[in-house]
């Protein structure tokens, strides 16, 4: 961010202060807004560097007006205010600079301000109300230079120094506080995009469960969102899950589940020597005989399929495969196995 110094004025006991101050020091965290604008918008904002650096460089000769009038008040405020007419007048257009700076400010600022979509009726209402208590201590800002840069050279005279100081100070703080208000405008912005964020996180969250509809998704969400908006749905489909998965299980302890090993499916019955040939534990082999007149040779009937499995690798025949069955009728190998 560019960066540029202008001139605070401070009343204390009555005397009056002009210090240098830092844009970052000066308006709490104006910076927000300046980095979410974009290059055209900055070129305008910083434009306000020409106006503060002429009310700096106004600062020198204030001091030494004020130097030169120091003795005088002391000794008397009419000796003081005889001779305070040049620096009032300093005073004044350094007045009329820093509010120059600060109107390119606040011109950019606001402008920003009220281009900006708010998702959140509740959010836009909160900034408006901000932004409109700044544009009111902007007026109000206004209307105490305004008058004081008005006076005829009589009226001038007859006005107080320390009145003059008194309401340029008030009049430059009002405009200052009247940023920090757009300031804290945009940040009801930045907290209700942070809000908008979270849902988004929220709703993708909730979709990958719906996707995957398992308990595990559905209970993922609930850990993160325990009283999310979606909260009370995942909870039912949480139970719905359970409860199927417990029907599942019942259903499983009423299922017979089978596997035998087919080694042979020939037209010709075989003979034990070759049997032995093929698998060792001929007791175990078991000769059925199908409607189109084949010898089907088989061995065993397991309740797991890796028990089967392993019967199987002791087959010496490449065209020896396992079969399943589901209460006595042939069933697809994956759906055997999720019944075991």
């Amino acid at each position: 961010m560019k960066k540029f110094t202008w001139l605070l004025s401070i009343i204390f006991f009555g005397a009056i202060y002009t210090t240098g101050f830092s844009q970052q020091a000066l308006i709490s965290n104006i910076d927000l807004i300046y980095n979410a604008l974009n290059e055209d918008q900055k070129s305008r904002y910083n434009g306000a560097e020409k106006f503060f650096m002429k009310a700096e460089e106004l600062e020198g000769s204030i001091i030494t007006e004020d130097d030169k009038l120091a003795p005088l008040y002391k000794k008397k405020l009419k000796k003081g205010e005889k001779k305070a007419d040049q620096a009032k007048l300093l005073r004044i257009q350094q007045a009329q600079e820093l509010e120059n700076g600060y109107a390119a400010m606040y011109k950019v600022c606001s402008d920003f301000l009220n281009a900006l979509e708010y998702p959140y009726e509740e959010y836009k209402k909160k900034a408006n109300e901000k932004i409109n208590e700044a544009d009111v201590e902007w007026a109000a800002g206004k209307s105490l230079l305004t008058p004081i840069a008005a006076l005829t050279p009589k009226e001038l005279k007859k006005t107080l120094y320390s009145e003059i100081k008194k309401n340029l100070s008030a009049s430059s703080q009002y405009k200052i506080s009247s940023l920090e208000k757009l300031v804290a405008a945009y940040q009801i912005y930045l907290d209700q995009n942070a809000i908008k964020r979270a849902e988004e996180m929220e709703n993708r969250i909730w979709q990958n469960a719906i996707n995957r509809n398992t308990l595990n998704s559905y209970s993922m969400y609930l850990s993160e969102y325990p009283n999310g908006k979606f909260a009370e749905e995942a909870r039912k489909k949480v139970t719905d899950l359970e409860l199927i998965e417990k029907n599942k299980k019942v259903d499983k302890s009423k299922v017979k589940i089978t596997y035998t090993v087919q080694i042979l499916a020939v037209k010709k019955q075989v003979n034990e020597k070759k049997l032995r040939k093929i698998y060792e534990k001929t007791t175990e082999i078991k000769m059925l005989t199908d409607t189109d007149g084949l010898f089907k040779y088989r061995v065993g009937e397991y309740a797991k399929f890796d028990q089967a499995n392993i019967v199987l690798s002791k087959i010496k025949e490449k065209g020896a495969f396992i079969l399943a069955f589901k209460d006595g009728v042939r069933v697809e190998i994956k759906e055997a196995k999720t019944l075991e």
